[in-house]
């Protein structure tokens, strides 16, 4: 059994691999603020378990877990700041580019606005056209983008913009939740 194979002591270890590994995702928000947050966090979990060690309260598996948490760590900053070198991040603030790529979500209506969410498959910047990952959240009037929907392919002339949110500290970050979501840039088309 898993138990005995890894020497894990504990009861139910998938449990508190998992409750380790979410709370390394959570904590890997922190990462934003690389290295100070990593240094800190590391020497915070080396101080716990060092009083757990010495008080007898540690688990034997506790460095098994430790790896656990600082994988999660990793994995979370890794899928929300990677980008490959064709990430159509690089083309944000460049003036206005033609994208082409194809609907992969349902759109959103509003009032006065439809949102579409763009799988990017190529841009043209002046006269270099290039292959190009990454998704845009495009916004734009509705009698134009409400007459699309899931799959079709669209081309359109936009001015890229960085995935923004506001920056009240401790409230909803829209532009971090983007950014996990893979969308790496937001346009508006008229």
């Amino acid at each position: 059994s898993f138990v005995a194979s890894r020497g894990l002591s504990m009861r139910r270890p998938v449990v508190w691999i998992a409750c380790v590994y979410l709370a390394g995702l959570i904590l890997g928000q922190a990462l934003t603020y690389f290295p100070f947050t990593v240094l800190t966090l590391l020497c915070l979990t080396i101080l716990a378990e060092a009083i757990l060690l010495r008080r007898g309260l540690a688990l034997p598996d506790t460095n098994f877990l430790f790896v656990v948490l600082i994988g999660g760590m990793v994995y979370i900053h890794l899928v929300t700041w990677y980008r490959p070198t064709n990430d159509l991040s690089n083309f944000i603030e460049q003036g206005k580019v033609t994208l082409t790529g194809y609907i992969d979500q349902p759109l959103v209506h509003y009032p006065d606005r439809s949102v579409v969410i763009l799988t990017a498959q190529q841009i043209l910047v002046g006269d270099r056209r290039e292959g190009v990952s990454g998704r845009l959240r495009l916004r734009g009037s509705d009698p134009f983008l409400g007459q699309y929907q899931y799959g079709d392919i669209l081309q359109v002339q936009v001015v890229l913009r960085a995935p923004r949110g506001l920056l009240n500290p401790g409230l909803f970050n829209f532009g971090d939740y983007l950014r996990r979501q893979g969308i790496r840039a937001e346009g508006t088309v008229s």
